[in-house]
């Protein structure tokens, strides 16, 4: 992710701190083990950072609970780089667009290219703003009239068999059986008679992207 650029640094969001080390930083880590090129990185966790080794790279965790948590998420310097990716794990959790806008008017400074990436389980209620603040920007995405953005959108059926365990597709296929509508929301990721999850188009400037994955 941040090999080509490097003065490319990236932040990593959840709203819970307690959940930070065991989601995203595990999860970056993992990825950097399995691919084998841990011996690129410098890998911390007080301060929780993971670092590009010879470049300006540096992969930041924060979450975003309290008001006091944006102060310090807005105040985060990036000496010698910039933070163009922005990591949004369990977007649903956070309460609205209005939390999200605030921290990334406050990081989109300092480069080019800004890329915001938002993982998250659709969420049930069709009031969700998730679901509703950015319907508009995804119809212009498969209409083809918008280039900033790409959905990704996956449910337990496009995951390659023998990743997850024969168990599951049968726990699946009972719940299809006994209640559709939660088969379609848990298993499909699908929103309360929606069609198809709703994903957020990032940021605002001409010169930045959006991306799901």
């Amino acid at each position: 992710m941040l090999n080509g650029d490097p003065w490319a640094c990236c932040l990593a969001l959840r709203k819970y701190s307690n959940t930070l080390k065991t989601s995203v930083y595990a999860e970056i880590a993992n990825a950097i083990i399995n691919l084998g090129v841990e011996d690129k990185f410098q890998m911390l966790t007080n301060p929780m950072e993971i670092r590009l080794k010879g470049t300006k790279s540096v992969i930041k965790f924060a979450n975003l609970n309290t008001s006091e948590d944006y102060g310090k998420v807005k105040s985060i310097k990036w000496p010698g780089g910039y933070c163009r990716f922005i990591w949004w794990e369990e977007a649903d959790q956070f309460q609205s667009k209005h939390d999200v806008d605030q921290i990334l008017l406050s990081l989109y400074r300092g480069g080019d290219i800004f890329e915001t990436i938002f993982t998250y389980n659709t969420p049930f209620s069709p009031s969700h703003w998730l679901n509703v603040g950015w319907r508009n920007e995804r119809e212009m995405a498969s209409e083809g009239r918008h280039e900033k953005v790409y959905f990704k959108h996956v449910n337990l059926y496009d995951i390659p068999r023998g990743i997850v365990p024969e168990q599951v597709y049968e726990m699946a296929e009972a719940m299809r059986e006994d209640n559709l509508q939660e088969w379609k929301h848990i298993i499909m990721r699908r929103g309360w008679r929606r069609k198809d999850t709703c994903v957020p188009k990032y940021p605002t400037n001409e010169s930045a992207r959006c991306r799901l994955f």
